[in-house]
């Protein structure tokens, strides 16, 4: 399962529901949208790596929705306050 369709469930269901209508339009602006949410996995690239930075970024968007308690086992460590304030204001940014 794609990561952030975990994380942003409508956005990906409005695409689909888009591309199973063949609207164009509603499916240019739902993908416009997806890739807005793709910044979520870099949002801690200057503390973290490559999977390590999207794993923190999911783990603890998926806390702040009330999915899980955003644990993740070493070798990661959680993410730092600047990196949490940067996921909350994304995740507001982009509310369903």
């Amino acid at each position: 399962m794609n990561g952030g369709a975990n994380v942003f469930p409508r956005a990906y269901v409005d695409l689909w529901d888009a591309a199973q209508r063949q609207d164009t339009p509603a499916l240019r602006a739902a993908q416009t949208r997806l890739m807005r949410t793709l910044a979520l996995y870099g949002l801690d690239a200057a503390h973290s790596s490559g999977f390590g930075s999207f794993l923190k970024c999911t783990k603890y968007a998926l806390q702040v929705r009330g999915i899980g308690q955003g644990h993740l086992m070493p070798p990661f460590a959680p993410l730092g306050a600047e990196s949490r304030k940067a996921v909350e204001r994304l995740l507001a940014d982009l509310a369903e």
